[in-house]
């Protein structure tokens, strides 16, 4: 049962737990939790981590699709974590691009917060 009702769809642009929930139900993630919380490729086919755990290559499964029917690429994903990280704690999160049309990088800053 909600706690308030609906008033703001988009979960990049506030911290109500009924938004957030609601973008879980209608929305897809690059990862969604297993029956053990455990982080599980939901978009994705899967990655590969390089540089010491600083950079992430994400491959998108074949078949996602928009609700027109236009495939999903790497570049919606990166512009659509680009305009999260603006929002979030993530200060030190760097997107290099999309390296396909269905793979991306992300990687991130060294140093600590600030620098």
């Amino acid at each position: 049962m909600p706690q308030a009702d609906l008033a703001i769809l988009d979960p990049h642009t506030t911290p109500a737990y009924v938004t957030r929930n609601h973008g879980y139900m209608v929305y897809d993630t690059l990862y969604g939790l297993d029956a053990d919380y455990k982080p599980s490729p939901q978009m994705l086919e899967g990655h590969t981590v390089e540089d010491d755990g600083k950079r992430w290559r994400l491959r998108l499964r074949d078949g996602l699709l928009w609700h027109d029917g236009e495939k999903v690429l790497a570049r919606d994903c990166v512009a659509s974590i680009k305009r999260w990280s603006r929002r979030s704690i993530a200060p030190r999160l760097q997107i290099c691009s999309a390296g396909s049309r269905y793979s991306g990088t992300c990687g991130r800053r060294s140093g600590r917060r600030g620098r």
